[in-house]
């Protein structure tokens, strides 16, 4: 396995994610709109789906330019995409209520310290 395959599989398991979640077979890129007016219909604030969608984009360009063009990949690189993969999923989860309790009092504690 190369790293680059590792990159891929991340990016693959954005997109099956999105498929599963939004119950569709569009790629990444034709469900980028679809995630976002998703967000923004379950009350996620609208510059959050404007973000998300322009995450995605970038997501997507840096995976596309490096993984499938390049073997070499730096591993800072492929732990970006680690986590980024993580946080685009958990921001769904989070709003569609599936992720309820989870840092709601860390939230809570560090906006009463601001």
């Amino acid at each position: 396995i190369y790293i680059r395959d590792a990159a891929d599989n991340l990016r693959k398991a954005l997109e099956t994610f999105l498929q599963e979640f939004l119950q569709n077979d569009k790629n990444l890129d034709n469900n980028k709109g679809e995630i976002c007016k998703y967000l923004t219909s379950q009350g996620a604030d609208p510059s959050i789906g404007g973000m998300y969608k322009s995450i995605i984009s970038t997501y997507k360009d840096i995976n596309d330019k490096t993984v499938k063009h390049n073997d070499k990949i730096d591993a800072r690189l492929l732990e970006f995409l680690l986590y980024q993969t993580g946080l685009l999923i958990r921001m769904v989860l989070r709003v569609s209520g599936q992720i309820v309790k989870c840092y709601t009092n860390v939230v809570t504690v560090v906006a009463n310290k601001i």
